[in-house]
């Protein structure tokens, strides 16, 4: 099956950037109710438990969350969310900049690190909203540190990400099941595209003539800033043997 991606111009510093964010909310509302259908499996628990997203949606989402963030960081001195901690931390910032009310928009449905399916609709009481994307409740990876300035081809959002960054995030229904497909990756400039990894799980694009993992510092990417989502409890890395039994 082949994979097509999303194209975006880098976002543009004018008044009618924001204005687009507006429209980009009633967009981000559908994909969410399409969200919460595209991965119920036909029948049967086994069919259940390997039920794997749309990771084209997920893309679209994740584009979303971009031209939030980039709205955000015009009113930053261009500068990215750059917290410590964790994607959830990070990501949160559009709660408390009263730019987001709904945190289903952050959580691929069932993905292994939402606690319950999807988050539970609690956001908490302004100004802090430190119910918003709580623990268990974020679904996407996120690269901390740029800014709209930054190279438009490093990566700032992952969803399904895997091991390509140190840690097999896509587990679906059952800890044992392990996604291993496409991984949708949204980069600086705001362009989204379903990545398909390697054997080892890695993705890997051209850089000074020679293939290398987009999350190494070697593309570009600082190792140190990749923000993953915060679980409620430890999450148990499955084994090799027990992906090869998938």
């Amino acid at each position: 099956m082949e994979y097509g991606c999303i194209m975006r111009k880098n976002p543009i510093s004018s008044v009618a950037f924001k204005l687009q964010v507006a429209f980009t909310l009633s967009a981000t509302t559908a994909i969410v109710a399409a969200l919460s259908v595209f991965i119920i499996p036909s029948a049967g628990a086994e069919e259940e438990a390997e039920a794997k997203p749309d990771m084209f949606r997920v893309a679209e989402t994740q584009e979303n969350i971009h031209t939030m963030l980039s709205a955000w960081a015009l009113d930053n001195n261009q500068m990215f969310p750059n917290l410590p901690l964790d994607a959830n931390t990070n990501l949160r910032i559009l709660f408390q900049a009263r730019m987001m009310d709904n945190e289903e928009v952050f959580a691929i449905p069932n993905d292994g690190w939402c606690e319950d399916g999807k988050p539970d609709g609690d956001i908490g009481q302004k100004p802090d909203y430190y119910q918003a994307v709580a623990p268990g409740e974020l679904s996407y990876a996120y690269v901390a540190g740029y800014d709209r300035n930054s190279p438009s081809d490093l990566p700032m959002l992952i969803g399904g990400a895997g091991p390509a960054i140190g840690w097999i995030t896509g587990v679906y229904k059952k800890p044992k099941v392990i996604y291993r497909g496409p991984v949708a990756v949204t980069y600086v400039g705001g362009r989204s595209e379903v990545e398909t990894p390697d054997e080892d799980g890695k993705i890997r694009k051209e850089k000074d003539g020679k293939k290398v993992d987009i999350f190494s510092a070697e593309y570009g990417t600082d190792p140190k800033a990749i923000r993953l989502p915060a679980p409620v409890k430890k999450i148990k890395k499955p084994t090799v043997e027990a992906d090869k039994k998938e």
